[in-house]
């Protein structure tokens, strides 16, 4: 799958009749620190090839926090349908090992769990210990590596373990283009296949941090998406929608100290909305969304 760039203010040519939700987009994303990516296609019929992918500052990478934990799953459930390991496989979680972030910072350590309740942790509850200790299992290089070459994320920058000092191991980096290709290369459907394909998904499906792009969308509308958050100023956003006729991805990425992270929360669910409204995915009797921001 090809992706060709397009500059965001492009999109304007695509929401004739609907200026106030491309307005409202715009002011959505159009300031310092924060970066955006979407792409969308038609449900009937095969995936474009080459898709656009329209970015403001999409190329810019900031700091990943747990979106990357996207990929450190999807590597565990490519072994698994290759038979190298077994998800109902139990490992035991050492006291050491605990890490902020998560229901383990609260159990605690000495605990066995499955391969696939790990995976469950890191992605619909975004459990920093869980998603170490996958990292532990299958290597920091060889996830780095596999994200590389069978995802397309060649921005990416994997050097420390989630809640360990970036002073010391390095610091994790994506791109908001990155994040779109990443969840576009497993939606396809040729990495991930048949059951492997559909635990995945529904594990972002069921993810429990809904409060950024998803916010102000209606229940009927399906979504999957993955948070990432850093206490000084990182605070993202990486999700797919499928409506009526279109499927879209959104990586919002923000990473900056001047707007409060509500306000982020805010900004990330006006450009989801004002997204859906302009392809006509909502009810035609609701009005343009817009927070004051």
């Amino acid at each position: 799958m090809e992706l060709y760039n397009v500059p965001w203010p492009s999109l304007r040519s695509e929401w004739a009749g609907r200026e106030p939700y491309w307005s409202r987009a715009w002011a959505s994303v159009s300031h310092p620190g924060l970066g955006v990516a979407v792409t969308r296609w038609q449900n009937e019929g095969s995936l474009p090839d080459p898709l656009w992918v329209a970015h403001w500052r999409g190329a810019e990478p900031q700091r990943a926090a747990s979106l990357i934990k996207v990929g450190l799953v999807a590597l565990l459930f490519l072994q698994a349908q290759r038979g190298e390991l077994a998800l109902e496989e139990k490992i035991t979680c050492p006291w050491e090992g605990v890490v902020e972030g998560g229901p383990l910072a609260l159990l605690g350590g000495g605990r066995s769990f499955s391969y696939r309740e790990l995976a469950a942790l890191s992605l619909s509850w975004s459990d920093n210990t869980a998603a170490n200790l996958l990292l532990e299992r299958l290597g920091l290089e060889r996830v780095q590596d596999f994200m590389r070459r069978s995802l397309g994320t060649t921005s990416l920058q994997w050097r420390r373990y989630f809640m360990h000092s970036p002073l010391v191991e390095g610091e994790n980096y994506l791109t908001p283009l990155d994040g779109v290709k990443l969840y576009l290369r497993l939606w396809q459907g040729d990495l991930l296949r048949g059951e492997y394909w559909q635990q995945f998904w529904s594990l972002l499906h069921s993810q429990q941090f809904r409060e950024k792009l998803p916010a102000l969308l209606p229940a009927s509308l399906w979504s999957a998406n993955k948070t990432g958050e850093l206490d000084d100023g990182a605070r993202h956003d990486l999700a797919l929608f499928r409506g009526r006729r279109y499927t879209w991805i959104v990586a919002a990425l923000s990473d900056q100290r001047r707007l409060a992270p509500g306000q982020i929360d805010q900004l990330w669910a006006s450009l989801a909305w004002n997204l859906a409204a302009a392809w006509g995915e909502l009810p035609e009797q609701a009005g343009a969304y817009w927070g004051a921001v």
